[in-house]
């Protein structure tokens, strides 16, 4: 197991929050601060009126890719370690969401320092950059010559992410 910049999280089940956002929040200031992406796993829904009662929130080298998405992008490198880090929350009344079931632990190196910009949990655009991407992308510009506008907008590569 590889040894990770942890806090301790048992205190933290049964942890409430006020809504969903509030909670995915909570786990990507938790993944920011230990070096990790994350992402929405499995949602659980109400069988009687559909509403969300679970969400699962994962590490971003969570399992690994089927392998109809490993030939269909062959050029791709696996970026998947099977990692079974997670957060699970689940709805208790209307506003309050609690904290079910925490695990921990990756079977991977996280991020250095130096590399954290490039987690794609990490990196925002604004809503201005978001409308001119879709712009651009409409009008059928390639995605290589996107990356340059925006480049070229913020002045720098660096400045992007």
């Amino acid at each position: 197991m590889y040894e990770t910049r942890q806090i301790v999280f048992d205190t933290y089940i049964g942890k409430e929050f006020q809504s969903l956002d509030d909670s995915f929040k909570f786990y990507l200031d938790y993944a920011h601060r230990t070096d990790f992406s994350v992402c929405r796993g499995l949602m659980t829904r109400s069988r009687k009126d559909k509403s969300i009662i679970g969400q699962e929130f994962l590490c971003s080298k969570k399992e690994f890719r089927s392998k109809k998405d490993l030939e269909r992008n062959k050029l791709q490198d696996e970026t998947r370690d099977g990692c079974k880090a997670l957060l699970y929350i689940s709805k208790k009344e209307e506003d309050k969401w609690v904290v079910c079931r925490l695990i921990a632990k990756h079977n991977h190196e996280l991020a250095s320092p130096n590399s954290q910009k490039f987690l794609r949990s990490k990196r925002k655009k604004c809503e201005a950059q978001k409308n001119l991407i879709d712009l651009l992308d409409n009008s059928e510009i390639r995605p290589g010559k996107i990356a340059s506008v925006l480049i070229t907008q913020v002045r720098g590569v660096d400045r992007l992410i």
